[in-house]
């Protein structure tokens, strides 16, 4: 039940930092939305059960998707992010090239990492089109480690010692240059990292206990409050 309840919200975050348009909406980005698409797709399923022939499989599709964005115009409306927009499409090349390197020498471990550095270049990708700060999504790539392979393994031990860099990217969110979109929403933001510092104590302290159900517990309540954080961008 956990687990489930946590892919669900992580989803929905996962929507918000990715772009991902709902069923039946209409996009002005339909090559950003399909790579955002085909990366929830391996993120849920693959990735976290360590599927390594699905993960190879669908880096052909990866491959599309990375060339239909490289030839894709940005739509009108983007033209204030362009720079940010070309110099994070660069960081999906390198973890692109990762990939292949990977599923050329069958390598498992090196595969799942590949695909986390391709979900993380994405996510940068769609912060720069969504003027979302960098801080938030360097929050977002210290969570989904722990969501995607340690909670799926219980791997309490990786939880813990992802602990001090939680703490380090959660306090980044207090000095963070908002865009001018969401300059309003600095408050906000700051309230988030607050109730986040929290989570986190908490979840520390389960962590020392050795306390399985607490650690989950306190998980659930950090992912809640960094969904909340990534509401304020909408």
């Amino acid at each position: 039940m956990f687990r489930f309840k946590h892919v669900v919200m992580l989803v929905a975050a996962l929507t918000l930092v990715a772009g991902t348009a709902l069923a039946g909406e209409e996009t002005d980005f339909p090559e950003m939305e399909a790579f955002d698409d085909l990366m929830h797709e391996a993120m849920h399923g693959p990735v976290e059960e360590a599927d390594i022939d699905a993960l190879s499989k669908m880096h052909p599709d990866f491959v599309a998707g990375q060339k239909a964005l490289e030839g894709a115009t940005l739509p009108e409306g983007y033209a204030d992010v362009a720079e940010d927009y070309d110099k994070a499409l660069k960081n999906v090349d390198v973890a692109m090239d990762q990939y292949g390197e990977a599923v050329e020498k069958k390598d498992g471990e090196a595969i799942v990492d590949a695909v986390l550095a391709v979900h993380h270049a994405t996510s940068r990708v769609d912060a720069a089109l969504k003027g979302i700060c960098y801080e938030v999504v360097e929050l977002h790539d210290a969570i989904a480690p722990i969501q995607h392979r340690a909670l799926p393994n219980e791997n309490w031990a990786a939880i813990a010692e992802a602990c001090p860099e939680l703490k380090k990217r959660i306090a980044a969110l207090k000095t963070a240059e908002m865009p001018a979109k969401h300059a309003d929403a600095k408050d906000d933001l700051v309230k988030q990292a607050d109730l986040m510092e929290v989570s986190l104590a908490e979840l520390e302290k389960a962590c020392a206990a050795d306390d399985p159900k607490a650690i989950e517990g306190a998980f659930s309540d950090l992912h809640d409050h960094f969904h909340s954080c990534m509401e304020l961008f909408q």
